[in-house]
């Protein structure tokens, strides 16, 4: 084989070798594949947030809050794109479900979003409890949802 070509194999074959060792010391191949399989989609938070916030509301004794955060939501996108992201590196920094899984307990999606719940945010005096809460499903599902899938262990029907 000439020169070049040994060359130029070693030098791709070091590269191969630190992406590699990269891939695993950030989070392993399963890490990986989840980031490439499930990436976010910003324009389909948006659409969610808009087609889900205040929705719940419609029906209740206080039908005044369904509308109110509807129209704050929807005049204040940049800030609810920041709460989502706020959701998803909060969700990021909780412990990854374990393989062999049960869709109850510390790992189940109602416990992490009740721990989520207690933290207060950024958007707590301008909407709801529902309406925020409709941000962090629409943020875990739609923005982050390779971390969606290794830190909340799905229920049977998902």
């Amino acid at each position: 084989m000439p020169r070049g070509r040994v060359a130029a194999l070693v030098v791709v074959l070091a590269v191969l070798g630190v992406a590699g060792t990269w891939v695993v010391a950030v989070g392993g191949p399963r890490a990986a594949y989840y980031a490439v399989r499930y990436q976010g989609d910003e324009a389909a938070f948006g659409s969610y947030v808009a087609d889900q916030i205040g929705s719940s509301y419609w029906q209740s004794d206080h039908p005044e809050i369904g509308p109110n955060d509807r129209r704050w939501a929807l005049a204040h996108p940049e800030e609810v794109l920041g709460e989502g992201r706020d959701a998803c590196r909060w969700l990021r920094s909780q412990r990854r479900a374990p393989r062999i899984r049960t869709h109850t307990g510390p790992y189940s999606y109602g416990d992490v979003a009740e721990r989520y719940g207690q933290f207060s945010t950024r958007l707590d005096p301008y909407l709801s409890l529902s309406g925020q809460s409709t941000i962090v499903a629409g943020a875990w599902s739609y923005l982050c949802p390779a971390e969606l899938r290794q830190r909340i262990a799905r229920g049977p029907e998902d």
